[in-house]
């Protein structure tokens, strides 16, 4: 296998380390944030002169530290289909529950439900044949709930949980969960109680599908190209990180590039004509919400958590 070095600026990792009094009006002036794209359930933003530990510690507390609520216990009254108990209330804490944690309390070990701590979901359903049904329709046809979905969750109001939640209801984020399929005559009747909770204890409170981040890379053409070898240089990169433009062949997508290496590898020929290099303070993040928050509330969170941090080591 062709393996090539990433090259980096000397001034960014050759220098001795010097440990430097950190300058919080330096840190001001110097940091920069910019959303490169954004939607409800996604968004791309790139953060520029942080090191390292503080982007990583951001991306950690998306991923682990935002509260969200869950399917934590199933009660389980009737399941006659072919899941097993146990599958099946793994299946169910996995599906994403809109609902404002900030107005739920994390229940103690102790501590009975209530309407602080808690929300009730049941899920009745049962596979009978339809009255003037044909045997050779297809089976959804021919019978009742033979898909079960999340649509078949159904909030139960605790105390003041149906004035409090009026305007936005508690429900599952999306309604087309497949739960289980059944058969003529199986059934399910179940109880689901939901709790407040944070990705370090289970997965299934993580508020994001995924929160990663990359360096941006930086790339340099050190040498002049014929019209033939830039138009091969173009071709070769699949992220189309380079462009012709007016007879000279440009680097114009760098935040496209993957780090391939199909630009410096020898067999294409580039090696000497493309210097790869990543920026060491500069950090580009994709996060993808779940669906309980909008992605950029995710980042706004995660900043405010990293806050209250960062206070906390401050007063001890």
């Amino acid at each position: 296998m062709d393996y090539h070095k990433l090259q980096f600026k000397e001034d960014q990792i050759m220098k001795p380390f010097k440990q430097e009094r950190f300058n919080i009006k330096q840190f001001q002036r110097d940091l920069e944030i910019n959303i490169l794209s954004k939607t409800d359930e996604k968004i791309v933003f790139e953060i520029i002169n942080i090191d390292a530990p503080i982007a990583n510690s951001l991306r950690r507390i998306m991923i682990a530290e935002i509260p969200t609520m869950a399917i934590h216990k199933v009660q389980v009254i009737q399941n006659t289909s072919v899941i097993p108990d146990e599958v099946l209330a793994h299946r169910l804490g996995l599906i994403p529950i809109i609902a404002d944690p900030l107005q739920f309390i994390e229940k103690d070990d102790q501590e009975e439900y209530n309407e602080l701590n808690s929300i009730d979901f049941t899920l009745v359903a049962k596979c009978e044949k339809k009255p003037n049904s044909k045997h050779d329709d297809p089976i959804e046809q021919q019978y009742t709930n033979t898909t079960v979905y999340s649509s078949s969750l159904i909030w139960q109001p605790k105390g003041q949980q149906a004035k409090l939640f009026a305007a936005n209801p508690i429900r599952p984020v999306h309604s087309n969960i497949i739960i289980a399929k059944l058969r003529e005559n199986q059934e399910l009747n179940l109880r689901l109680i939901c709790e407040k909770g944070v990705g370090k204890r289970h997965a299934k409170w993580s508020p994001v599908c995924t929160a990663f981040y990359k360096l941006m890379p930086s790339i340099t053409i050190k040498n002049q190209l014929d019209a033939q070898r830039q138009e091969k240089l173009a071709s070769l990169c699949p992220m189309k990180v380079f462009g012709v433009k007016g007879n000279q062949i440009k680097v114009v997508n760098p935040r496209n590039c993957t780090t391939c290496r199909e630009c410096v590898r020898e067999a294409n020929g580039f090696e000497k004509d493309v210097e790869l290099n990543k920026i060491d303070n500069h950090f580009i993040f994709s996060i993808e919400s779940v669906g309980q928050y909008e992605a950029k509330d995710i980042m706004l969170q995660a900043i405010e958590v990293f806050r209250s941090k960062v206070q906390l080591y401050i007063k001890e």
